[in-house]
């Protein structure tokens, strides 16, 4: 794939921290709730309180998560990038990350001189002389 970083300037982070969001798509309770309620209004308490008994369903909650990734610098004590990812991208990082490790480390071991290389870099303002 080929992807194109641009101007994107890297951060260093020297930390890390990360966070998990839960959300329920579904609340079955309300919906439980609202049905008692018109149950109550059309059908006399003795006789809810029997079929409640005998209809006790448990309804599946279905839930949605995603974790945020908070990198930290730690010379100025701030968090330099927040980035949110949903559940299918960070069942998917250990692989990638475990990947990079081995490749990283490969190239740490050899005895030659990494290959160079090109960094093109774009000036957006040519007149600075900064």
């Amino acid at each position: 794939m080929d992807i194109k970083v641009g101007d994107v300037k890297p951060l260093f982070a020297h930390d890390v921290i990360i966070s998990t969001v839960f959300r329920v798509k579904n609340n079955p309770q309300n919906n439980k709730q609202n049905n008692q309620d018109n149950k109550k209004s059309k059908i006399k308490n003795s006789k809810l309180k029997n079929s409640n008994s005998k209809q006790k369903k448990i309804a599946k909650i279905e839930k949605e998560a995603h974790s945020e990734l908070l990198f930290l610098d730690m010379a100025t004590r701030q968090v330099i990038s927040r980035v949110a990812l949903p559940f299918s991208v960070l069942e998917s990082l250990p692989r990638v990350i475990e990947e990079n490790i081995k490749k990283t480390k490969k190239e740490l071991e050899k005895n030659e001189l990494p290959k160079e290389h090109t960094i093109e870099t774009l000036s957006q303002n040519k007149n600075y002389l900064g």
